[in-house]
């Protein structure tokens, strides 16, 4: 297993530098303009109870963690070059944890082959995800997911306003832990537009994919198809897909259900409103899928990564925010609902969950914030020994940013974490933890 995860960062690293290198080769020849903005900050953190476990086991621990983080943004005529990345070394003094080396971000690169006709695109995410929603928040409950996605793009216009657009890519999606999850996918799509009034467009899309995992039993392919409504106005816009998709293992099993994707944004005044809902096919492995019209889908933090199978996920999203003072006081309000059906494995899941926050200008360098989240987690089929399992979870969090001068920030901040479970059933019970960060921010 870990030869084949090596294969797959391998791959991933040698599509990454060879996009990379072509970029970087063209440029005295093309002419190119960059930014490059680099940050280096230490962190130090007290907590009273490293592992989240219940008295009397709380564990204190003190960590150290200094970073370095790029954001490099390179354009040339032709192509545009996007380079966000952190790496980050965590020391705990008391050994509580293993010390941890960190390198997480994305990077993407849109080269235009020929104008407005053939394009290349590649995406890279490296991120730190939980394992299980419903264990305690820990590194032992964590792993860290690559995912690549390149291909190109050829699209038809048709007068003013309506395209075709015919693209393939190949994805490859991994893991650092060694779980059976690795998978690799080519994809084919195509998705039209046509304008059918002065704000309004409609089209068609779809895709078909097909899905290896490094053990091919869990191998299977996708098909989709959806009818696109979007729309823009002088206060809103919107974007909305209904459609099917269509599964089916190589092993014969076949699974279908709607696919639904909407979006919309209305602004008016110092509000913002903005809500989402999302139906699908897809596995637990990937979670959310790649569409670029899903809220944060490469940060799904709630799938199931111990196995994977065909899950239909359903989630629902509301935020709005509001400049209650305009350049001094704003706040905001966050719902989620989610719900994930697992096809074949009794781990049905379900989560919702609220949000507040409110952010206050003290002065003209000193900003201070407030964050409270409520969430509800509930594993609804299970085996026996865990069925029926849930948690409440709440967070308390207050921030104090001090910007020094152009260059240096401090950071202040304080957080109070809560966990209450029903039942205790899988060996996990009600924990709290109060910690405290002291944070360093200097920009080269």
């Amino acid at each position: 297993m870990n030869r084949l995860n090596d294969d797959h960062r391998i791959r991933e690293a040698f599509l990454f530098k060879s996009c990379l290198c072509v970029v970087l080769t063209c440029a005295p020849v093309l002419g190119y303009s960059h930014e490059l903005k680099t940050t280096i900050g230490i962190n130090t953190e007290y907590t009273d109870n490293s592992r989240q476990l219940p008295p009397p086991d709380e564990l204190k621990e003190l960590t150290v963690t200094p970073s370095l983080a790029i954001n490099y943004k390179l354009e040339y005529p032709s192509a545009e070059a996007n380079l966000r990345y952190r790496v980050a070394r965590t020391d705990y003094r008391k050994d509580t944890f293993e010390d941890r080396t960190d390198f997480t971000g994305e990077g993407s690169l849109q080269w235009s082959i020929i104008d407005k006709r053939l394009s290349w695109n590649f995406y890279q995410n490296r991120n730190r995800l939980r394992i299980d929603s419903l264990n305690v928040d820990t590194p032992e409950n964590e792993t860290e997911r690559n995912v690549m996605r390149t291909g190109p793009t050829f699209q038809l216009n048709f007068g003013r306003d309506g395209y075709l657009q015919l693209n393939a890519a190949y994805v490859d999606n991994s893991f650092d832990n060694g779980r059976i999850t690795n998978s690799s996918q080519v994809q084919y799509g195509f998705a039209s537009s046509q304008s059918v009034g002065a704000r309004t467009k409609m089209g068609l899309t779809g895709r078909r994919s097909d899905i290896e995992f490094d053990n091919d039993q869990f191998n299977y392919k996708s098909d989709r198809i959806a009818l696109n409504i979007s729309g823009t106005g002088q206060s809103y816009k919107y974007d909305v897909n209904f459609g099917r998709n269509f599964i089916k293992r190589d092993s014969g099993e076949k699974n279908s259900g709607p696919f639904v994707s909407l979006s919309l944004g209305v602004t008016r005044g110092d509000s913002v409103w903005n809500f989402s809902a999302n139906q699908e096919l897809t596995d637990s492995a990937t979670g959310l899928s790649l569409d670029s019209n899903v809220s944060n889908g490469l940060n799904n933090g709630d799938a199931n990564f111990d196995s994977t199978d065909v899950v239909q996920r359903s989630r629902v999203e509301f935020s709005y925010t509001n400049q209650l003072i305009p350049d001094r006081l704003s706040a905001s309000l966050n719902v989620a609902y989610d719900e994930q059906d697992f096809q074949t494995l009794p781990q049905d899941q379900r989560s919702e969950g609220a949000g507040v926050s409110v952010q206050l200008n003290l002065s003209r360098r000193m900003i201070s914030s407030y964050r409270y989240n409520r969430s509800k987690e509930k594993l609804e089929a299970a085996p026996l020994s865990v069925n029926g399992e849930e948690s409440v979870h709440e967070i308390h969090q207050i921030d104090f940013r001090y910007n020094v001068n152009p260059k240096l920030d401090i950071v202040l901040s304080f957080l109070h974490d809560q966990r209450d479970y029903e039942f205790g059933l899988r060996g996990i019970r009600d924990y709290k933890e109060f910690s405290s960060a002291l944070s360093l921010e200097y920009q080269l």
